[in-house]
């Protein structure tokens, strides 16, 4: 992967935040294909990942129980 694949990556994934990296996105055409690029291969690996993890009911169960969790937090700290 190449280093700036892996900015982008870690960008999208709020490993880092980094406004240089948004300014560029702004003003440079590849940078932003590459950003939508790198988007959808997150979605494609976290889909591929659900269907061959999410085997078991209980593993179904924790993963929607994880979800409700995280959507719980959410709201309670933007009130």
């Amino acid at each position: 992967m190449r280093e700036i694949e892996r900015k982008i990556r870690d960008y999208l994934l709020g490993n880092i935040a980094d406004a240089e990296i948004e300014k560029e996105l702004l003003t440079s055409d590849d940078l932003f294909e590459e950003l939508l690029i790198q988007e959808d291969e997150i979605i494609d690996e976290y889909v591929r990942w659900q269907s061959s993890f999410i085997t078991t009911p209980e593993r179904k169960w924790n993963l929607e129980f994880a979800q409700m969790f995280n959507r719980y937090l959410a709201e309670r700290t933007a009130t």
